[in-house]
Order: structure tokens, then C-alpha cells, then sequence
């Protein structure tokens, strides 16, 4: 920005710039979540199989190791139970975010699409005047507001995005910007643009953003569910060989 003084209609739209990435961003993570949770759903029994068999063969290997570079029978043993109360917390982990997801699968299959597109624009209108990142000096409740909102929204809870927009709509501030702070909050609107448009890029290209795709035709759903049954059957392979030089090194078994 250097010393170039901003005028209202400068400002405006270089906010008006950060709003549209605000926006983008929120309606990404929403985006994220039921992609996480649809992909979830559909190939529960697939992806805990891969955990099992994923996290076993490794165990093994590093057990392997232990022994070849002189560990004991008993260190062995006792960095295997340690790996299996590991493992029990990681799968129960994963059994409860199923059970989040067939819980909020319950809760949004009732909505009709004109609730949907109703939700989205009051979420663009808060996000255009009070979303923290916009209100140049949003205050501390406000903040906790949208933590409240921006989960109620992300996770489709219609109903209680209304109650907490209804219960708060007393609460939001309207402070006025003086020109003289243009320059200031216009840099902060340019970095945080940049830093949202750095993150868009990333997870573009990560799951779940990747595997939007399959989503759209039927049998794309079941190419990946047979990509991941055959990635599990060459792990399940892998397994067998691991297990078998296992018993060549060990007097005991190990298995999840």
C-alpha cells in the first residue's frame, strides 16, 4: 500500500475483494465436512478394514527392527502392547467420527432445498458485515458469535443457525471506520486475502477436496470402492509375509 492514500471507494473495494475469499472460504470448510462425512459413509467398513491392516503391517516392520538391531523378547513385547492401546485409541477415534456422521446424516435429511439456499444467504449477509475477518473491530463476543455460527453452518444445522442468529442479533456492533485507517485495514484485508487464497490452493488438491468427483456418477463411487478394496487386498498380502518373517524372529504372534 506504501504511503498512496486510500479514498471510500478504494477501500470498499479491496473489502468487498476480501469478502467474496470470506465467503469462499467458509462455504469450502462446509464443503469439507460433508465430503469427510459422505466419503465416510460410504466406505466405512473399506477404510477401518485399511487402518487395521495399515497400522499392523507397520507395527510389525518396526518390531522386526527392534529385534535386528538387539532388543529383547519382552522390549519387543512391551512396544507392541504400547502400539495396541495406540491403535485402540486411534479406531475408536475413527468408529466415533462414523457415528457423527451418521448422526448429522440424520439431522439434514429433512431440509429441502429452499431451506439450504435460505441458510446460505443469511450466512453471506453475516459474512458481509460482522464476519471477524471483515468487521475491521469486531469484538470479543461477536468473535465467539461466529465460532457458534461458522459450526452451526459448516456442520448443516439450520435450526440452530436461526436460534443463534435470533438470540444474537442484539449483539453485533456497527463501529465506524475513520479514512484515516484505511490504509491500515486495507493491508490487513490484502493479507488475509493472500493467506486465504495460499490455503484454497493447498487443500484443493488434498482430500477430501480431491475426491469431490466421485460423488457426482454412481460408478465412480464404486471404481474408488474397488480401488480401495484392492489397495486393502495388497496390504492384507503384505501382511501375511510380514506375519510369516514375524515368526521367524519372534516365539509369539502379534495382531490387532
Amino acid at each position: 500500500m506504501g504511503l498512496m492514500k486510500l479514498n471510500l471507494e478504494e477501500f470498499t473495494s479491496i473489502k468487498n475483494k476480501l469478502i467474496e475469499f470470506v465467503i469462499d472460504f467458509e462455504q469450502t470448510e462446509r464443503r469439507i465436512f460433508f465430503l469427510n462425512n459422505a466419503y465416510l459413509l460410504n466406505f466405512h467398513e473399506e477404510l477401518e478394514q485399511q487402518r487395521y491392516l495399515q497400522y499392523e503391517n507397520e507395527y510389525l516392520i518396526k518390531a522386526i527392527a527392534m529385534d535386528v538391531d538387539g532388543k529383547t523378547e519382552e522390549e519387543v513385547k512391551t512396544f507392541l502392547e504400547g502400539c495396541r492401546k495406540e491403535f485402540e485409541a486411534h479406531i475408536h477415534h475413527f468408529q466415533r467420527q462414523y457415528q457423527t456422521a451418521l448422526e448429522y446424516e440424520k439431522q439434514i435429511v429433512n431440509y429441502v432445498k429452499e431451506d439450504i439456499e435460505q441458510n446460505d444467504q443469511e450466512f453471506i449477509s453475516y459474512c458481509s458485515i460482522h464476519h471477524p475477518l471483515v468487521k475491521a473491530y469486531s469484538t470479543e463476543l461477536e468473535r465467539t458469535i461466529y465460532s457458534s455460527l461458522s459450526m452451526l453452518y459448516r456442520t448443516g444445522n439450520i435450526t440452530g443457525f436461526k436460534n443463534v442468529m435470533k438470540e444474537c442479533s442484539g449483539s453485533f456492533t456497527s463501529p465506524e471506520i475513520s479514512s484515516d485507517d484505511y490504509e491500515k485495514i486495507a493491508q490487513l484485508y490484502q493479507e488475509t486475502i493472500e493467506h486465504l487464497n495460499s490455503i484454497k490452493q493447498q487443500r484443493d488438491t488434498i482430500f477430501p477436496l480431491n475426491k469431490a468427483d466421485i460423488f457426482n456418477k454412481e460408478e465412480l463411487i464404486t471404481r474408488e470402492l474397488m480401488d480401495l478394496r484392492e489397495k486393502n487386498y495388497q496390504d492384507r498380502e503384505m501382511n501375511k509375509s510380514i506375519q510369516a518373517d514375524f515368526k521367524l524372529h519372534f516365539s509369539f504372534e502379534f495382531s490387532l
